[in-house]
């Protein structure tokens, strides 16, 4: 779901593989950092292109878990597909590029070194969506910390590791259908992901039913995922596989427009599947009906009907005397049996 960063620095050449570059201010304090920062954009001349404002030192909690920390160039960021972030709105990118421009960097990414494709380069586990902020605005550099305890080879932890940085604001059943689902067909099992999510089986297969919903019902998820939530994953199913994408997509919007409940909503989707059922139920055709009557008042008739290809024989007939209705019983009966007989004939 996210955006690929097209922020990469044109004079700027990777190091050779497995190579990490060398970085302003690595193996020195936060504070020795930021201070060196600041007195050498007091000894720059004005320069007529454009810089990210001043860096904030980092809060006390951050000072605490830091190992190393660096200014590092956009191009020498990668970003992770097992962030537990999986939704960023372009909304959110713009508003925070505003943010970063009004106040600067007040708090570091956190990053841990690259393997294999990503070697020479940090993977982004924290601030992601600040990383495309600066790209918006064009910044060279984003201030990091390096965390080295993280298994960068390890989807799982990356995983796990993002989602305990990542605290600004909770994750949603979207974002963790979606991750579930990429890891799942990376051959981990909802076992194992609902001991990292710290979600039960259940709760996990429902997310990623929800992440694999038709792209008009998920469009709808993306706008509203704090109120199209993991509660309705079962009915907005069953809407799906029943309904067109664009039915099932109304029924997720009325969620929404009409603040429902969830025991609401299920009734909603299984009004709306029997309606359909309705709709389309072929409805037989009469080849013929014949009218019966007994002492000159009619009392009945015999209907020949078409239907999904069959055709079907209808007797209806009200008797007021029971000698009359023991006789037409024997000659049906001798009827049928004639009918019979001719089918083994034939």
């Amino acid at each position: 779901m996210s955006r690929k960063s097209s922020g990469l620095l044109d004079d700027e050449t990777p190091p050779p593989a497995g190579v990490l570059p060398k970085l302003p201010g690595l193996g020195q304090s936060v504070e020795a950092v930021v201070q060196q920062m600041k007195d050498a954009a007091a000894d720059q001349p004005p320069s007529p292109s454009p810089a990210p404002p001043p860096i904030s030192a980092p809060s006390p909690a951050v000072l605490e878990t830091s190992r190393e920390v660096a200014d590092i160039p956009l191009n020498r960021l990668k970003v992770t597909p097992y962030n537990a972030r999986a939704v960023r709105t372009q909304k959110r990118i713009e508003d925070l590029a505003e943010a970063l421009r009004a106040d600067g960097q007040k708090e570091p990414i956190t990053v841990i070194p690259g393997v294999g494709e990503y070697a020479g380069h940090y993977v982004i586990i924290s601030g992601q969506t600040r990383y495309h902020a600066a790209v918006l605005l064009g910044w060279p550099t984003l201030f990091a910390q390096i965390d080295t305890t993280i298994d960068a080879s390890d989807p799982l932890a990356i995983y796990k590791a993002s989602g305990t940085h990542n605290s600004t604001a909770p994750m949603t059943a979207l974002d963790m259908g979606i991750r579930a689902k990429e890891l799942i067909e990376k051959g981990y099992s909802i076992s194992q992901l609902a001991d990292v999510m710290g979600k039960d089986r259940t709760t996990i297969g429902r997310c990623v039913d929800l992440a694999s919903m038709p792209e008009a019902v998920l469009d709808q998820i993306l706008q509203h995922p704090d109120k199209i939530t993991v509660s309705f994953s079962v009915s907005l199913k069953k809407a799906a596989q029943s309904l067109s994408a664009e039915e099932a997509a109304a029924l997720a919007y009325r969620i929404v427009s009409e603040d429902l409940r969830q025991r609401d909503f299920d009734a909603m989707v299984e009004r709306q599947i029997k309606k359909l059922a309705r709709d389309i139920k072929p409805r037989a055709s009469r080849m013929a009906t014949l009218p019966i009557k007994l002492g000159g008042v009619r009392s009945g008739e015999f209907c020949m009907l078409q239907a999904d290809g069959r055709i079907k024989a209808q007797l209806n007939l009200v008797f007021s005397d029971q000698n009359l209705a023991s006789e037409f019983q024997t000659r049906m009966e001798t009827l049928i049996a004639e009918f019979e007989n001719a089918g083994h004939d034939s």
